[in-house]
């Protein structure tokens, strides 16, 4: 960042099969003056989709949703292929499925 250039918001594309979930985890990032929720998705590809169209900075994603192509999916982005611009900044999480 140059000298009296003002800092953009990071952009983050939340994904999890959980509505309540993508609800409560936006509500607590928005919090955040430099934090920007471009979009929710609920499953690996409209991930992808909305990835391709957004353009965030950073994807948190549950890759222990159901249908087993969202992990898939996750690698493709995370792998840049689909993303020409540049590295997407992603984080590997798990939500509370029951899954330990």
């Amino acid at each position: 960042m140059r000298d009296g250039e003002e800092q953009r918001p990071c952009r983050i594309l939340l994904v999890d099969d959980s509505e309540s979930y993508r609800t409560a985890l936006s509500k607590l990032l928005s919090r955040e003056k430099d934090v920007y929720i471009v979009g929710e998705a609920a499953d690996g590809r409209a991930a992808l989709e909305l990835t391709l169209k957004l353009r965030p900075d950073v994807l948190i994603m549950d890759v222990m949703m159901p249908r087993k192509q969202s992990l898939r999916r996750y690698k493709r982005v995370a792998k840049g292929r689909c993303l020409p611009r540049g590295p997407l900044h992603h984080s590997v999480q798990q939500s509370a499925h029951g899954n330990s």
